[in-house]
């Protein structure tokens, strides 16, 4: 039986994985759009060109929905290994060598680092799992919602070429359709696949905003009189709600991570302080 902290490098990984698969259809995506403006631009007399324009951004198109599938199937796969990681360190399970098994099949034998992922102190049980969501939602709230907005800026900026393209159409002279309508029509396809993937990262933060306000109240409210196994049923009914919003999640790009990691990080240091000197503070010499 091995300790939660060697399935870390595993989610990274499949994390990684999948954040590749992420930025390779939002490039070709970005791509088509292009591709959608400079197909209406095109002579009426450059017909062959045209019509490689239109068979370039039906390439582009299927090549962005298989990168996108790819990333689903890997971020499901990691967001598989992280509810693991935070149920387990949460509440001191350990991990077989059978559930390591498929793991180390994939990937090969991956070694972890001294680097915690989760920092609290608390020992296994119900108050270390609440205070592992509360930390867990209190990243995914601040990174989500600069998800959001950046994809609120991409699918702004493929719906506008989409639209200059289909304005050349509706203005320009005829020409071959598919180069005057297919192009910017799959344009616009993507650039409404960027809204809904938008409106999902909108509404992860929502839920993570959410989890994180239960997990302060119950962790701020004081003593309580449940029992453990109650107390154990209620963290579990967000740990479940929090998890299930996290499969509709996008990851961060390492930019925007490394970018917020600080502030997050001192801002969560700022919460765990507040705490000292009740039974959730660290105690002074105490080690996450």
């Amino acid at each position: 039986m091995q300790e939660p902290k060697k399935l870390k490098p595993y989610m990274q990984t499949s994390f990684t994985e999948a954040r590749e698969k992420l930025v390779n259809s939002e490039r070709l995506a970005l791509a088509l759009g292009v591709v959608a403006v400079l197909a209406v631009l095109v002579p009426e007399e450059w017909g062959l060109v045209g019509w490689g324009a239109g068979v370039l951004s039906v390439a582009f198109l299927a090549a962005e929905q298989y990168q996108s599938c790819r990333f689903r199937d890997l971020f499901g796969r990691g967001e598989g290994i992280r509810r693991q990681y935070l149920l387990c360190d949460g509440l001191g399970c350990r991990i077989s060598q059978s559930n390591l098994a498929p793991l180390e099949r994939r990937y090969g034998e991956l070694k972890a680092d001294d680097e915690p992922y989760y920092t609290s102190h608390l020992e296994p049980g119900p108050k270390r799992l609440w205070m592992l969501v509360w930390e867990s939602a209190f990243w995914s709230e601040d990174l989500q919602g600069r998800m959001a907005k950046a994809f609120w800026r991409k699918a702004v900026g493929t719906s506008g070429l989409a639209l200059v393209a289909l304005l050349f159409v509706l203005y320009g002279p005829e020409g071959p359709v598919v180069s005057k309508v297919i192009p910017p029509a799959l344009a616009l396809f993507v650039g409404l696949n960027f809204w809904g993937k938008w409106w999902d990262s909108s509404q992860v933060q929502r839920v993570c905003e959410s989890a994180a306000a239960d997990c302060r109240a119950r962790v701020e409210g004081g003593a309580s009189a449940q029992t453990e196994v109650d107390e154990l049923r209620e963290v579990m009914q967000v740990v479940l709600n929090y998890s299930a919003t996290m499969l509709m999640a996008y990851p961060p790009s390492d930019k925007l991570y490394v970018s917020r990691r600080d502030d997050i990080n001192n801002a969560w240091d700022r919460v765990v302080e507040s705490l000292a000197g009740s039974e959730w503070g660290r105690q002074e010499g105490q080690e996450p």
